[in-house]
């Protein structure tokens, strides 16, 4: 009797065991593809204020005509850097145009999108010679 009860308990173990050791397995493989195949993700929120607010404090306000969109190297990030041409200049230097490169300030959400042959009205800053828009404000409005 106490050998039945032993040969019993034995089997539950290793059955606990290789379940325990099937989990581990299958945590660890699941950890490797995500880390392989991940995306980098940055989330934001956005508290947009009444537009008359972001006038002064915006360095460039224009419209533009995205001419080229560049490629990315990681495909979830398309559109994020464009070369624009300027329509209208409403605040700062630029001359109507003139062609204007702009980058993500962040890869975010709420980062811009500029999309080939669509003209917009952006809220923008420039540093390091590229051109930045403002993330969660009203920049995008399409005009075309």
């Amino acid at each position: 009797m106490k050998l039945a009860a032993f040969t019993t308990l034995n089997k539950k173990a290793r059955m606990i065991h290789n379940n325990v050791f099937r989990l581990q397995m299958l945590t660890f493989c699941i950890a490797i593809v995500l880390n392989l195949c991940g995306q980098k993700v940055v989330a934001c929120d956005c508290v947009m204020y009444p537009v008359r607010s972001y006038i002064p404090a915006s360095e460039f306000i224009f419209t533009v005509k995205v001419r080229q969109v560049h490629q990315e190297s990681i495909s979830y990030y398309k559109g994020y850097r464009a070369t624009v041409e300027v329509v209208k200049v409403l605040k700062g230097q630029p001359l109507s145009g003139q062609e204007l490169q702009f980058d993500a300030i962040d890869n975010s959400n709420c980062a811009f999108v500029f999309a080939a042959n669509e003209t917009h009205l952006l809220f923008a800053f420039k540093k390091d010679n590229k051109f930045y828009v403002y993330p969660c404000l009203y920049s995008g409005f399409r005009l075309n």
